[in-house]
């Protein structure tokens, strides 16, 4: 497959390039992209819901003990899971303002069936979400808070985050100086 193809696009301003292409693969505006801390409370709900899915998927794959897992990952991860949900549940009210509750039900809907998408493509999800209860648990009795939190944060899912992250402001310019430098821009 070849990558997109962009056109030579005749302009009298280079800025009005940078209007007419946005920022190259970022959502429509930047107010719909999530925060840092936002991103890793829709990471650590990914997480969730696939320890949540492969709990009811792999229940017939006893020797995996899914369910069990899942159950100590909500027993000891509980604060935390209450933190970050309250961490998503605000980045909705920025976007939707009081009438938030149905666009995150939506989304936490839509996350759950991409989850569970997931794990029917992958004949190995299994397998992969029972490493990701393991890697979760392998510290739990003996970490403070703190690294609990850092433990959600850094464990990888293996779903994909759905809202875009906002990218950092010298991110942001690079993306614009990149896009520039892959457009061919003739002056009339």
């Amino acid at each position: 497959m070849h990558g997109p193809v962009i056109p030579s696009i005749s302009l009298k301003k280079p800025f009005a390039l940078v209007l007419a292409l946005g920022l190259a693969g970022a959502p429509a505006s930047a107010a719909e992209c999530m925060k840092p801390a936002e991103a890793v409370a829709e990471h650590v709900r990914i997480l969730q819901t696939e320890l949540m899915v492969g709990a009811l998927k792999c229940a017939r794959r006893p020797q995996l003990a899914l369910r069990a897992k899942y159950n100590a990952f909500v027993q000891a991860y509980t604060p935390q899971l209450i933190g970050y949900s309250e961490v998503l549940k605000g980045y909705f009210m920025r976007q939707h303002g009081p009438a938030f509750r149905p666009h995150m039900d939506r989304h936490i809907t839509a996350l759950a069936n991409a989850v569970s998408r997931q794990s029917t493509a992958m004949d190995d999800y299994c397998e992969r979400i029972a490493s990701v209860g393991e890697a979760l648990l392998a510290h739990v009795d003996t970490a403070p808070a703190a690294d609990a939190t850092a433990q959600l944060a850094q464990t990888p899912s293996v779903t994909r985050q759905v809202i875009a992250r906002c990218p950092a402001p010298d991110q942001a310019s690079q993306q614009i100086s990149q896009t520039s430098a892959q457009t061919t821009v003739t002056e009339k």
